[in-house]
């Protein structure tokens, strides 16, 4: 072998375990960045949803609808307890913005200046405000938009600490996550129709150091009973959910902003009231949901 040759070769073999020692690499992953009483940010997110539905009885369609919207939504949230168990905090948020666009509409959805909540009421958990006057629906449709992972990421890993190279994965409790969006609510789950998993899907540098990590959470539901609606039994549902979150590595800092996807489809029949025909109901519902949070 040729003296070039064999100097490639080594040169080959070097970068070859570099890459390996590289792909290695295990980072630790801690999501439990617990807030304190007064912490303070800001949130900002922006919810895109697009329905589609028909309504048919037998083979004549009734209704067909196709509609997009979008919910901005800007606040200045802070944190007035933690439970000293689960380090779940109760945040305050301020309106700064809440306004729902539509091809045809603008509409303020919550005045600047209210108070705003998640709490839990009769079971449910939902957007409460401290004006009365705000309309019930309005919260219902901010509530079923808005993501603060701040406020319960850490449940995403059960507060384990784990040490895992890029593209380790691990899986989520049953309910650790429907229970931070508030959707358990008319669901029956059960724990073997339910496909939860988490994973490590990069590590961003600065300067030379690494200091940010990508997770990626799915989640998917293609077999459990919902509840009946408007008189309609639900034949079939199935929900996707995908969240990309960026956490700092330094666990003395918050998270930096997530995207979730969400695909629901579901299928009915029934009467919608004991007057009318039996008729077939097919629904499509896709959301986008992205959370920042603004330095000021």
């Amino acid at each position: 072998m040729s003296r070039p040759t064999h100097c490639l070769m080594m040169l080959l073999a070097t970068m070859m375990m570099a890459g390996s020692v590289a792909a290695q690499t295990r980072y630790r992953i801690d999501l439990d960045r617990r807030m304190t009483v007064g912490d303070a940010y800001v949130i900002s997110t922006s919810c895109v949803t697009n329905m589609k539905a028909t309504v048919r009885m037998k083979d004549r369609m009734l209704k067909e609808v196709d509609s997009t919207y979008t919910i901005d939504f800007l606040a200045d949230a802070k944190v007035t307890d933690v439970d000293p168990v689960s380090g779940r905090p109760t945040v305050i948020y301020t309106v700064r913005k809440c306004i729902r666009y539509e091809p045809w509409d603008t509409t303020e959805l919550i005045p600047a200046g209210t108070l705003i909540d998640f709490r839990r009421t009769e079971g449910k958990r939902g957007l409460h405000a401290t004006d009365e006057n705000i309309d019930a629906s309005a919260l219902k449709q901010l509530g079923d938009c808005m993501t603060d992972i701040r406020t319960g990421a850490a449940r995403l890993n059960s507060g384990n600490i784990m040490t895992l190279p890029v593209g380790g994965t691990w899986k989520i409790p049953k309910y650790s996550y429907f229970g931070n969006l508030g959707m358990t609510e008319g669901f029956d789950i059960k724990e073997k129709d339910l496909k939860a998993t988490a994973k490590l899907l990069s590590v961003s540098d600065n300067a030379g150091a690494p200091s940010t990590i990508k997770i990626g959470i799915d989640i998917l539901l293609d077999k459990f009973k919902l509840s009946d609606i408007n008189g309609l039994k639900v034949s079939k549902a199935r929900l996707n959910m995908h969240l990309v979150a960026d956490f700092p590595i330094d666990e003395t800092k918050q998270f930096v902003g997530s995207v979730l996807s969400v695909e629901f489809i579901m299928a009915g029949h029934g009467k919608p009231s004991p007057d009318l025909p039996e008729v077939n109901m097919d629904m499509h519902m896709s959301r986008v949901v992205t959370t920042s949070y603004p330095q000021n």
